[in-house]
């Protein structure tokens, strides 16, 4: 292929997908980057926003919790809480919320009850805060201590959040005949985890039923392995017998166009809609040509050869490339077309010859995310999460989550310089492979072998902490393990929760 040809293909890398909706855009995957943050938007039904388009659309606030929630917290740091959202949402119409964290909120119309059990209709003031990492459930101060069968443990979160509904002031009911569905966004994939809601009157988390099957947050397109093949060329010639004629070779160029906006489509132009005559070959021998060329057996039963380049001469010629093959091939318009003697040289002006911008398959995968198609791996944050369905029956407290039982290997004394009394402090101990927190007492702090845990101590305004807690083989059961720990400020303490969190795996 000619040198000009080559150094785009060595410039440009494009890849490409095929959007689902004919009016639809398509984005790259730069432009729907998530962040630790919870932002929404609320939007029609029909509409699909991403995160990025989320975040520019709202913000959220730092303050108290907000006045609808019923559940009593032990908030360790009050400064660092961050208030529930607020949302007008329509209830003749149905509403959709999609936050940046990838949980949607799906309100169907008819979906909320006044006091008296009719069905609330215009703006409902809609409350929704939600919760994901260890370190958001440990600065929301919200119980996670739980019991199964006798056994005293805690609740290991796959996604918590909270919502509740109302209208001039008053609380709303959910009607069961029009669920809300929250699809929680989250990083945990394993099967054995249960819904639960919070009781506001026991203060105890209740037990409802087996959690949905997680599915893929963002899916693998169908269009990803239909149209990889494709993908590599912009032109594709097809070769066919002349009726009457079967010696006489007949082609048909169709034309395939690829942007900068990694769409690709096929252009129906004057290329695709004329046929031509080869001058210099019957039907075997540019069969055969065209394979030598391209190396393409399949075009011998379908008759499509696929290029790399294509062009067209004044002399009446057509040139085609594959990799760093070419071949040239003598042809006119086949005659009763409808065309008039001045076709070709109106066709050569107006041909815009397109330059193919790499040869080997696309290696990033075309995906769909929220309805639309999109080109090129998404960040991990969204790659990496699944979406569990929840059906709301009641507003209030949810949690999809699994009991682990309290650790009961090795006893931990804490050894705290500097803390004005033994017992106390106030303790969470994070377990990072289980995902889960206990708040243990000082006189009963344990810890199971081969678990990874960070332990916390506060006592007033005073942060110690011990990290990197494993406890090896060498160590017996039952046996008493002193643990030294370090003071922290806040600030770095909140470093140190984030450092913990990235070692937490999926």
């Amino acid at each position: 292929m000619r040198f000009f040809t080559l150094l785009i293909v060595l410039i440009f890398t494009l890849f490409a997908c095929q959007s689902n909706s004919s009016s639809g855009w398509v984005l790259d995957a730069a432009q729907i980057e998530a962040t630790d943050s919870v932002v929404a938007v609320s939007v029609k039904p029909t509409q699909h926003l991403v995160p990025a388009e989320a975040q520019n659309a709202a913000s959220k606030s730092k303050g108290s919790i907000h006045q609808p929630s019923k559940i009593k917290r032990q908030v360790p740091f009050p400064q660092l809480l961050e208030s529930a959202q607020r949302f007008m949402a329509d209830a003749d119409l149905g509403d959709s919320l999609y936050f940046e964290t990838g949980t949607e909120v799906h309100i169907p119309l008819a979906a909320f009850l006044l006091a008296n059990g009719k069905v609330a209709t215009g703006k409902v003031q809609l409350y929704f805060d939600e919760w994901h990492t260890l370190k958001d459930i440990f600065l929301s101060g919200i119980p996670m201590h739980y019991t199964e069968n006798g056994e005293e443990g805690a609740l290991s979160s796959a996604g918590m959040y909270e919502i509740y509904a109302q209208q001039n002031g008053k609380d709303l009911r959910v009607n069961p005949q029009a669920p809300i569905v929250v699809q929680v966004a989250s990083r945990r994939k394993e099967g054995d985890f249960m819904n639960l809601d919070f009781n506001p009157s026991t203060q105890e988390w209740k037990r409802k039923s087996k959690a949905a099957d997680p599915f893929p947050k963002v899916q693998m397109s169908t269009f990803t392995h239909g149209f990889l093949k494709e993908v590599n060329y912009h032109y594709v010639v097809h070769i066919e017998k002349e009726a009457g004629r079967p010696k006489q070779a007949n082609l048909t160029f169709e034309k395939w166009n690829i942007n900068r906006r990694a769409t690709y489509k096929n252009e129906l132009s004057p290329i695709r809609n004329y046929k031509f005559q080869v001058d210099d070959h019957d039907f075997t021998g540019l069969q055969n040509q065209l394979f030598e060329l391209t190396g393409d057996s399949s075009g011998l039963e379908t008759g499509a050869f696929r290029m790399d380049d294509l062009e067209f001469t004044k002399e009446g010629k057509v040139v085609m490339w594959y990799k760093n093959a070419e071949c040239t091939l003598s042809v006119k318009p086949i005659k009763n077309q409808g065309l008039t003697e001045v076709f070709y040289p109106n066709f050569l002006r107006n041909y815009k010859k397109s330059m193919p911008y790499y040869y080997r398959a696309a290696y990033m995968p075309c995906y769909s995310y929220q309805g639309k198609e999109y080109i090129g791996d998404p960040i991990t944050k969204v790659w990496d999460y699944v979406l569990r369905p929840f059906f709301i029956d009641g507003f209030g407290f949810k949690n999809i989550d699994k009991f682990v039982q309290s650790p009961t290997f090795a006893k931990v004394i804490p050894y705290i310089q500097g803390l004005q009394e033994y017992g106390a402090a106030t303790y969470y101990l994070f377990d990072l492979d289980n995902k889960v927190i206990f708040t243990p007492s000082a006189a009963s702090i344990f810890v199971n072998q081969g678990v990874r845990y960070t332990l916390i101590a506060m006592e007033n305004e005073k942060v110690f902490v011990a990290d990197s807690i494993l406890i090896g083989g060498q160590i017996k059961a039952g046996e008493i393990v002193p643990i030294e720990f370090v003071p922290k400020p806040v600030p770095s303490l909140m470093t140190l929760l984030e450092q913990a969190e990235a070692r937490v795996k999926p």
